[in-house]
Formats: C-alpha cells, sequence, structure tokens
C-alpha cells in the first residue's frame, strides 16, 4: 500500500502537470516599423518585440532556409519565392510580478513558407507589395526561468507570424531584397501549454489518496468480514 501511495505521490508531484493549449503573443515591430530582406538569399528579419500582457521586451530574428524554388510570371508580373525550413530565435528580459529580474531565451523551428510578389505594382511608396503571408513555428522551447516570466510550459507545440510586405525594392535577379511589413509590425504568435495553479496538483493528490485509503479500507473490511 505504502509503494501505490508513493508512486501516486511521486506522479502527481513531479510529473509534468499541463492545462489545455493557449496562445502567448507577441509584438513584433520597430518603432513602427518592420523590415525584412529575402530574395534568391534567404529570408531574415530581425526585429525588437514586446508583450501586451508580460513586462517583456527583446529582440526576435527569423532565417528561413534556403531558397527552394523562385517562380517568374513575366506575364502577370508575379514572382514566387518558396523557402525551407530554417529557425526562430528570441532573447528576452524582464520582472516578474515580485520584482524579480528574467532573462532568458526561445528557440523554434520554422516550416517551409512562399512568398508571392506583385513586381511594381506599389503605387504608394513605389516597388513591390506580397499579400498576406504566415510562417508556421513547429515544436519550440523556453529557457525554464522564461517559461516562468510568460507562466507557460517550456515546450511549445507551434505557432505562427503573420506578414504582408509593401515598398520591396529590386526585382526577380536581385539577390536580396528589402520589404516592409504594411501593418508596421506584426504578431508573433506562439503555442503553448498552461501551467495550472499549484493547488490543482494539491487537490489532485489529496484526492487520489483519500481514494486509494477509502479503497483500503474497503479491502480491509471485506477480509475481516470473510474470517
Amino acid at each position: 500500500m505504502r509503494i501505490v501511495l508513493a508512486g501516486v505521490v511521486s506522479t502527481l508531484l513531479f510529473a509534468p502537470s499541463i492545462c489545455a493549449a493557449d496562445i502567448l503573443t507577441l509584438i513584433v515591430s520597430d518603432s513602427g516599423e518592420l523590415r525584412v530582406s529575402f530574395g534568391v538569399a534567404p529570408f531574415e528579419l530581425s526585429s525588437p518585440f514586446s508583450s501586451n500582457e508580460f513586462d517583456v521586451e527583446g529582440t526576435v530574428s527569423i532565417v528561413s532556409g534556403p531558397l527552394l524554388s523562385q517562380t517568374v510570371d513575366a506575364e502577370n508580373g508575379i514572382t514566387s519565392y518558396v523557402y525551407g525550413a530554417g529557425h526562430l530565435t528570441l532573447d528576452a528580459f524582464g520582472e516578474t510580478d515580485d520584482g524579480t529580474f528574467v532573462s532568458g531565451g526561445f528557440s523554434a523551428a520554422t516550416l517551409p513558407f512562399q512568398i508571392d510578389v506583385e513586381e511594381d505594382a506599389d503605387d504608394l511608396f513605389g516597388g513591390g507589395l506580397a499579400d498576406d503571408f504566415s510562417i508556421e513555428l513547429g515544436a519550440g522551447r523556453f529557457d525554464k526561468a522564461l517559461a516562468r516570466l510568460f507562466e507557460v510550459h517550456y515546450k511549445t507545440t507551434g505557432g505562427e507570424i503573420l506578414l504582408g510586405l509593401e515598398a520591396i525594392d529590386g526585382g526577380p535577379d536581385t539577390f536580396s531584397r528589402d520589404g516592409f511589413d504594411h501593418r508596421g509590425g506584426a504578431a508573433l504568435d506562439i503555442s503553448t501549454r498552461a501551467v495550472p495553479e499549484p493547488t490543482i496538483a494539491v487537490l489532485g493528490l489529496a484526492s487520489a489518496v483519500g481514494w486509494m485509503a477509502r479503497r483500503r479500507a474497503r479491502q480491509m473490511a471485506n477480509a475481516r468480514s470473510v474470517t
């Protein structure tokens, strides 16, 4: 009996205790302007970020894999770029509710994605336009200190960042082109798993121990009645 109870206690106290999925949103913007580069060279984004929910800020970087294919539709003036899997990293710092300073990082794989550029279609700023496209994330991982600051589990399950570009310079043959997000910033959504309040684990432990005790008492009562 002691061995069984010890196993229950150990499972509840030390196994990961995770609630339903949640979304952590970080605002990626550099003073109202968000610039990216892409072209024959890999896609790159580097920008400050902040959080509306937490007192946290830092920098985020996205670097795609190599250019997998480039399709030029000269008749319609559209150039399509497909990039391979890459990676996203962020460095963050902030304060907890009790004033403790925390710093840490996050990393995740980025999945392949496509950018379609309408060449010479931006009448306002000149250059090309790219309709909204998303860069999806694979599984990722927070430093545990940063996960505590964001109040999430350190392992993440996905996410995405949505971008739409204007004022794109260069052309299909340009090695590295610059473009700017038409909103001036973007939301980076990271799919996380929220960590429950400690009282949930305590209540679960008490319930399990109580159930085991009642079960043991019934077994002993049955044994006495048989004898």
